[in-house]
C-alpha cells in the first residue's frame, strides 16, 4: 500500500529537483525528463554499463519507453550529501502484460540545477523473482492479443 505523499517542500533544492525528475518519469514525459538532466548525465542501473552522455541516456529512455507503460514512486526517502541526493524508494514499472515492483537504492548528484549522475541499485534476483510472477498475465496478454 503506497505511504501518504511526503511533504519535501523545505527540502534543499536538490531534493526538489530529484522530485521534478521522478515525477517526469512517473508522467513518462521524455522532454521534462531532458530538460532536467546535462549534457555529460552517466546513468547507471547497477551492474549494467553506464549511459554516458545525453545521447546515450535518451537511447536508454527510448527503450523503457518502449517497453513500459506506467512508472511509479512511493515511499521515497531523501538523504543528502553536499550535492549528492539519496532516494530509496519503491519503483513499480509495467508494461503490456507485466508488471513488478521494486526496493530501489537511488543516487542522484546535482550541478547547477541539473542532474549529472543517476545511479540506481536493487536486487537483481527480486527482478527476476518479480519478472518471474507477472509471466504467467504477460502470456495471457499475449495469446490475448494473438487471438484477436
Amino acid at each position: 500500500m503506497p505511504s501518504p505523499a511526503v511533504d519535501v517542500s523545505a527540502a534543499p533544492s536538490e531534493v526538489l529537483l530529484v522530485e521534478r525528475f521522478l515525477g517526469a518519469l512517473e508522467q513518462l514525459d521524455a522532454s521534462a525528463i531532458i530538460d532536467l538532466v546535462s549534457d555529460d548525465i552517466v546513468y547507471q542501473n547497477v551492474p549494467l554499463p553506464p549511459a554516458r552522455g545525453r545521447q546515450q541516456f535518451e537511447q536508454q529512455l527510448g527503450l523503457m519507453a518502449r517497453h513500459m507503460t506506467e512508472f511509479k514512486v512511493d515511499s521515497a526517502r531523501y538523504e543528502t550529501r553536499g550535492d549528492t541526493v539519496l532516494c530509496n524508494r519503491y519503483d513499480t514499472l509495467a508494461g503490456n502484460g507485466w508488471s513488478m515492483r521494486l526496493w530501489v537504492e537511488g543516487e542522484f548528484v546535482v550541478r547547477n540545477g541539473h542532474i549529472v549522475r543517476w545511479v540506481d541499485r536493487f536486487s537483481w534476483a527480486r527482478l527476476l523473482l518479480s519478472s518471474a510472477l507477472t509471466t504467467p498475465r504477460l502470456l495471457v496478454h499475449l495469446a490475448k492479443k494473438l487471438s484477436r
